[in-house]
């Protein structure tokens, strides 16, 4: 790598060996820095010949992506029945911004039904740091396994903007879970579904390279949608999302924007071609 402020790498394509260059800070290759960023091969090169490999690497970026290459699995909403079930047997509670209802470890006595708003799932490493596991949105349940399994909250919730939610109590949602066949298959679908979310998480953190994981969370984020759409997260909660540095992240991101496959604002992101996106998420 040599004594310069910053190194070149050339991440190799499993598929057709394709060369396709980067320019990230040096602290990148520190012993300390993300895993998995790809098949690394310091080298020396002029700016002009960067320059001259980014324009090749926004045409490879452009190319048309085959169907089913970037399988990304997001938890569906409750149906629309659970969610009526809910809103009128729960009570509707308004939160504010970083007000927390649910605590790791804790005993929570009800379900939350998102109405409006986001909230941030956290848990808390050993020696206190704080990790994002998930943020949820409207029509999503938060703090459905506590109930059922009678044990203590496995997560933190809190409020990553004001929010509406409709509070069901322990004691009614277990009775709603005994009681109807329907109810208790969605929530075994919902089950699948977060199992397939941290089971996908887990393989893309150790087999794919930063720049891929982060297109494959904002393809999550924009699941179902055309054209323009805006993430409202931030570099620090991409960057727990996708457990990678903030720097990385960072780095991903200015290189997409060159490329012209997103514009990037204050705690957001804005996916403007998702045909290149998903071309990004594709596993090398």
């Amino acid at each position: 790598y040599g004594d310069d402020s910053s190194f070149h790498c050339c991440v190799l394509s499993r598929r057709d060996r394709d060369a396709e260059w980067l320019a990230l800070p040096a602290s990148g290759s520190s012993r300390n820095g993300d895993v998995h960023e790809g098949t690394h091969r310091g080298c020396r090169s002029s700016r002009q010949e960067v320059a001259a490999r980014s324009d090749g690497a926004r045409d490879r970026i452009a190319a048309p992506v085959e169907p089913g290459v970037h399988s990304t699995t997001v938890p569906s909403p409750v149906s629309a029945e659970l969610v009526e079930t809910l809103r009128t047997s729960g009570r509707i509670r308004h939160l504010r911004r970083g007000e927390r209802l649910v605590h790791e470890g804790g005993r929570h006595g009800s379900v939350l039904l998102l109405i409006t708003g986001t909230v941030r799932v956290l848990s808390y490493t050993v020696d206190g740091s704080e990790v994002l596991l998930a943020i949820r949105g409207p029509g999503e349940l938060v703090g459905d396994f506590s109930p059922i399994t009678g044990a203590a909250a496995s997560a933190t919730v809190e409020a990553r903007e004001p929010s509406e939610v409709a509070l069901t109590s322990a004691v009614r949602f277990r009775e709603l879970a005994q009681s109807s066949p329907a109810v208790a298959f969605e929530l075994l679908r919902r089950l699948v579904d977060m199992f397939n979310e941290a089971e996908q998480r887990l393989i893309e953190r150790s087999t794919l390279p930063v720049r891929t994981r982060l297109a494959r969370e904002l393809l999550r984020h924009t699941e179902g949608s055309s054209g323009e759409r805006s993430v409202q997260l931030t570099q620090d909660e991409l960057a727990s999302l996708c457990g990678a540095r903030r720097g990385s992240i960072a780095a991903a991101l200015a290189e997409m924007r060159r490329a012209g496959v997103v514009e990037t604002g204050r705690g957001s992101v804005v996916v403007l071609e998702r045909s290149m996106l998903e071309t990004l998420g594709r596993p090398p």
